[in-house]
């Protein structure tokens, strides 16, 4: 599984100080997650390359890949700049990247992507059953009329008769319908790509 991180940082934090809060926090996802996902504005514009060195070091410290290739930052009298990121350990997980403008902010375009998800395999459960494939209720008829079930009161207890019973018709039963063990799915979840 994985964790998604939404971060911001301030014009004024240092790059120092957003070296060492940005791995101490990613060190502390990264100890319960492999795929870690950290979206939002780090106010490093990517399209001056000069001065993001503080992001490319926290990105080659965690193997991250910016998945925005766009300028997303579109102030007025101003060049378009890239400030906001998508960064990614496990690029190839992500898909459908939007860089778009949705109106709600003044000037940043919105971004956004889709995680690959897998669902989990099916559980499946095994169950017995007989098998009646070579069924034939006269030969069976005629196996039961022919079970010594009178050897059966050898036994004093009653529980020890009712085994013995048991045991007689259960092995006459096995070898007409013997018992197969089979693999079922389960029920298909409420919602399902054939429902849609």
């Amino acid at each position: 599984m994985g964790d998604c991180l939404r971060l911001s940082r301030p014009l004024s934090m240092p790059n120092a100080s957003f070296i060492d809060d940005f791995t101490t926090c990613i060190d502390k996802v990264h100890v319960h997650f492999d795929n870690i996902i950290v979206i939002g504005d780090l106010n490093y514009d990517l399209v001056k390359p000069a001065k993001t060195q503080p992001l490319h070091t926290v990105c080659d410290i965690f193997d991250f890949t910016n998945l925005i290739k766009t300028p997303t930052c579109f102030m007025k009298d101003a060049p378009p700049s890239m400030l906001d990121v998508i960064l990614t350990n496990r690029p190839s997980l992500l898909f459908n990247i939007t860089n778009s403008t949705c109106g709600i902010s003044d000037l940043h375009n919105m971004i956004s992507c889709v995680i690959k998800g897998a669902a989990p395999p099916p559980n499946k459960r095994k169950i017995k059953c007989r098998s009646y494939k070579h069924f034939d209720e006269r030969v069976f008829s005629e196996a039961v009329g022919v079970i010594p079930f009178d050897v059966a009161y050898v036994f004093d207890e009653v529980d020890d008769i009712y085994w013995a019973h048991e045991v007689l018709l259960t092995d006459v039963l096995n070898d007409h319908a013997p018992i197969k063990e089979k693999t079922v799915k389960t029920s298909k979840p409420q919602t399902s790509k054939s429902s849609l």
